[in-house]
């Protein structure tokens, strides 16, 4: 099974039982709380019409970082983080044919 981000980036669509097309949001970040050492839990909303989120973040002031891809709204896990920093953190959704949602505000918050 290929990776679905690389297969939308690439023009492919992503193939859904749904009959009627729908529009999918802007996701919204709920919360954010401590996850293991070096990783935070990021939680959105109902995922809607989207099939996936992608989750992106940085240090203050500093270049987006890609993260992890996800199919889960409720516990979207985000390792890899360095200890005591506090980091912003965005999602993006991705849906059927090729929709693709605008970021959503970050969240700032720290790495245990």
């Amino acid at each position: 099974m290929g990776d679905p981000i690389i297969m939308l980036s690439a023009g492919f669509d992503i193939n859904s039982s749904e009959h009627s097309p729908t529009t999918v949001t802007t996701p919204v970040i709920q919360g954010i709380d401590f996850g293991n050492k070096c990783s935070v839990i990021i939680h959105a909303g109902s995922m809607g019409s989207a099939v996936l989120l992608k989750v992106r973040y940085r240090i203050p002031g500093g270049p987006w970082i890609d993260g992890v891809t996800s199919s889960q709204a409720r516990n979207i896990v985000q390792d890899g983080l360095t200890s005591g920093q506090t980091y912003e953190f965005a999602l993006q959704a991705f849906g059927t044919n090729n929709q693709v949602s605008d970021w959503s505000d970050y969240v700032s918050h720290m790495a245990p």
